[in-house]
């Protein structure tokens, strides 16, 4: 597919690119100068080198889609049409590294987590597998159990797919074009005591950032796992 645009470009008729509107410098340079311009800008906002990969390959694909344009009408309808189909018949893959996290795959097992021990405090992610920011959050989240996962302070996944009334439940729109995935929710005896986005962020039309070091600063992480290590040492005496 990377090829496809200089190939197409080398046996076609280019000229239209190389007119300068609405800019005094060629189509083709401006769509190229706009792509290099949003890769640097995503260098900075993103939480994992496979997140700044992802996001590389959609403005590439949204590149291409613009100077197939110049071309030919035709041409962009046909490779947006290729895209699609590339879409729905790869998805791309889960993360499958070493994790802590407890995969939660019904309202039984859920509230069976839950309803387990007063003593244990839940960290639970609501995520869908068709949703890219969940895809590059999976990492961090993993990375983030096994620092400070344990036998009292857990970390779980709700898989919005298969829990449909759980998401409900919590108020996590798991819509194709919701902003609330993944949405992190601190549970202590049972019950919600904190949660990202929060219901203000929610609200705004910006997505929250969830990063590992956001993530540790808002739940507190260093003194959940001190609190989990200390319920931990009473049971013990």
């Amino acid at each position: 597919m990377a090829a496809s645009y200089p190939i197409l470009r080398m046996l076609t008729d280019s000229s239209k690119l190389q007119e300068n509107w609405p800019a005094r410098f060629p189509k083709e340079d401006q769509i190229l100068l706009t792509l290099g311009v949003m890769c640097l800008t995503r260098i900075y906002k993103a939480a994992t080198p496979e997140e700044f990969l992802s996001s590389l390959f959609t403005f590439f694909k949204i590149a291409y889609v613009c100077l197939f344009f110049c071309i030919h009408v035709r041409y962009a309808i046909l490779f947006s049409i290729l895209l699609i189909v590339i879409w729905v018949c790869f998805q791309p893959p889960e993360y499958k590294g070493p994790s802590k996290v407890t995969e939660i795959r019904s309202s039984t097992q859920y509230q069976e987590c839950l309803n387990e021990s007063t003593h244990v405090i839940w960290l639970m992610e609501v995520y869908s597998r068709t949703n890219q920011e969940c895809l590059n959050f999976a990492p961090l989240w993993a990375q983030l159990s096994l620092n400070y996962g344990s036998t009292n302070l857990r970390f779980g996944r709700i898989h919005a797919e298969t829990c449909v009334s759980v998401a409900r439940q919590l108020n996590v729109d798991v819509s194709g074009v919701s902003l609330d995935l993944p949405t992190i929710i601190l549970f202590k005896k049972g019950e919600e005591v904190g949660r990202l986005p929060t219901e203000t962020q929610k609200q705004s039309w910006r997505r929250t950032k969830l990063t590992k070091a956001v993530v540790e600063k808002y739940f507190s992480l260093g003194q959940l796992s001190e609190e989990a290590e200390k319920v931990a040492a009473k049971k013990q005496k």
